[in-house]
C-alpha cells in the first residue's frame, strides 16, 4: 500500500491500487485486503490518524 501527501496539514491519502512484488504489477487495494462482501467503497484517506472513543 502507497500513502501521499495530500497538502492539507497531517492528512494523508492512499493510493487505490497495491504492488504485488512477486507478481511485478498493480491490483486495486480492494482485491488485496479483506472485507465483508456487503461493506461499501471508502476512501481510506486520513483514517490511519483518526480515533474513536
Amino acid at each position: 500500500m502507497y500513502w501521499y501527501a495530500t497538502g492539507r496539514n497531517r492528512l494523508l491519502g492512499e493510493l487505490p491500487g497495491a504492488y504485488l512484488i512477486r507478481e511485478q504489477r498493480w491490483i486495486p487495494r480492494r482485491a488485496a485486503v479483506l472485507h465483508p462482501p456487503a461493506d461499501p467503497v471508502f476512501s481510506e484517506t486520513g483514517h490511519w490518524n483518526s480515533t474513536s472513543c
